[in-house]
């Protein structure tokens, strides 16, 4: 058994893990925000999101409504959305060559 055989969808479950970590983040933050305690900084977040967890920060946004006011947010995470999906894939068509 090769680990490079299947070492894409190894990443793939460890960027599913990464955005719901991402997706958490976003509604604790949202949690404390609510109750006005210490909170998350912004550049926490999006380099979160900027770190493959794009997936993770729209569904944030959208369904627990965190962040959809700030414009820089409105802008930054969409793109990172886009490059996680792009590298998301990327990985299943790797995954696709090397276990056909």
């Amino acid at each position: 058994m090769q680990i490079n055989r299947y070492l894409p969808l190894i990443l793939l479950g460890i960027l599913f893990l990464w955005n719901v970590y991402v997706f958490l983040l976003y509604a604790v933050d949202k949690h404390k925000a609510r109750r006005e305690r210490w909170r998350i900084p912004e550049s926490a977040m999006l380099t979160t999101a900027f770190l493959c967890g794009g997936i993770g920060a729209l569904i944030a946004m959208q369904l627990v409504h965190h962040k959809t006011r700030n414009r820089k947010f409105r802008i930054l995470v969409p793109m990172a959305f886009v490059l996680t999906i792009a590298v998301v894939l990327y990985l299943l068509w790797r995954a696709l060559i090397l276990l056909l």
